[in-house]
Formats: C-alpha cells, structure tokens, sequence
C-alpha cells in the first residue's frame, strides 16, 4: 500500500475505532494500544482491494481486545469518561455533561455485545447488516440485540432522569 493511502485510511478510521475499542475494553491505554496494534496488522496485511476494509479493521480490533483480556485475565475496568465529553455553550454546558455522563454510565452496563451493537449503530452509524458481518451474527439477531440494549438504556437512563 502506498503511504498517502495508509495515512488517509489512518485519519478516516481511527478515531471511530479507538472510541469502539474503548467501549469494549473500558480502558483508554489499553484502546489505544491495540488501535495502535490494529493499524499495525492492517498495513502489513492488507491489500487495498479488500472489499470492506472498515468491517476488517473492527474485526482485527474486536479480536485484538478479545486477546489483551485473555492475556491480562482480569475483569473489564471502570470507565475514563473523558474521551466522551464534548464541550456545548456555558449555559448548557453542565446539563449536557451531566445527560452524557448518565447515558455513558447506563451504555457501560450494558452487556459487552448489546455495547458493541449500539455503539457501533449509533455511534457510528454503521448499518445492521455491515454490523452483522464485523460480529458474525446474522442481520436478525443484530436487529433484536438492538431492541433490547435499546430498551435496557431507556429504563436504565429513566432511573436517573435530571
């Protein structure tokens, strides 16, 4: 692969990668680590005539989480939410952190796999069946992860509504 390609490539996708990483892992150095790892694999290994090369990188990324916990043989640790503030106008500034910070605290108790779907569909904006795909799962089975997380968030953000 020519250089300008990888470093566009590197541009368009790691931001949304590290942030899915994170979601999976819950730990900003180690997200970054295997970012880091999963670009790494992508410029040795692919060619850049792979169909879906997005769909690729979050497979290579999921897998390379997959093995960082069965290395470190520990739980998943608390969040760093500081990569997922974003910075409004004075006046709504507090509101929004404190709506963000419940929708992320009510996000990360979410099953692994429920967090993956709709960070990945929302967040993303991926679609189901290209989430399907990157998960090994069928489009169906996407669709009730989907409804579910959705429906788990919902009554668990209703707990703490401002």
């Amino acid at each position: 692969m020519d250089a300008d390609i990888l470093e566009e490539i590197y541009q368009r996708y790691s931001r949304e990668l590290f942030l899915y990483l994170y979601a999976i892992l819950r730990d900003t150095s180690a997200a970054e680590d295997i970012l880091q790892d999963t670009f790494l694999k992508a410029f040795l290994a692919l060619d850049k005539s792979h169909p879906n090369f997005r769909a690729w990188l979050y497979k290579v990324g999921k897998n390379e989480c997959l093995n960082y916990l069965k290395r470190q043989k520990k739980l998943v640790p608390e969040a760093d939410m500081e990569y997922f503030h974003e910075t409004f106008s004075p006046l709504d500034e507090i509101l929004q952190k404190e709506q963000n910070h419940i929708l992320l605290k009510s996000l990360m108790k979410l099953p692994t796999l429920s967090r993956e779907v709709i960070v990945m569909q929302y967040f993303f904006n991926l679609p189901q069946r290209e989430i399907a795909e990157i998960l090994n799962l069928s489009p169906g089975n996407v669709r009730i992860i989907v409804h579910r997380a959705k429906k788990e968030l919902k009554k668990e953000v209703e707990k703490h509504e401002i």
